[in-house]
């Protein structure tokens, strides 16, 4: 769930010996973006479409005073509306 956590660490570590590599999770991706770091570095995609984790969390997460990674309010993005999403 963390990018310093035991599990993450070994899972990159692991996911380097395969080709093809899927990310999954239990925990719901919009509850923070700092937790899907790990799963993207686990399928390949962090550094190559993201620029590496750092690039990533600047991106989309920003400090609060504690020093925990929170979601980054975006300028012009909104949520899609429950009507959008029953739709699609």
């Amino acid at each position: 769930k963390t990018w310093e956590a035991k599990r993450s660490r070994v899972m990159r570590d692991l996911a380097l010996c395969f080709e093809a590599r899927v990310g999954l999770s239990g925990t719901p991706m919009m509850s923070n973006p700092a937790e899907l770091a790990s799963v993207l570095a686990i399928t390949g995609q962090l550094g190559p479409v993201f620029g590496g984790r750092d690039a990533f969390l600047d991106r989309y997460t920003k400090k609060n005073p504690f020093g925990a990674f929170v979601p980054a309010a975006r300028s012009g993005v909104r949520p899609a509306s429950r009507s959008t999403r029953a739709r699609s």
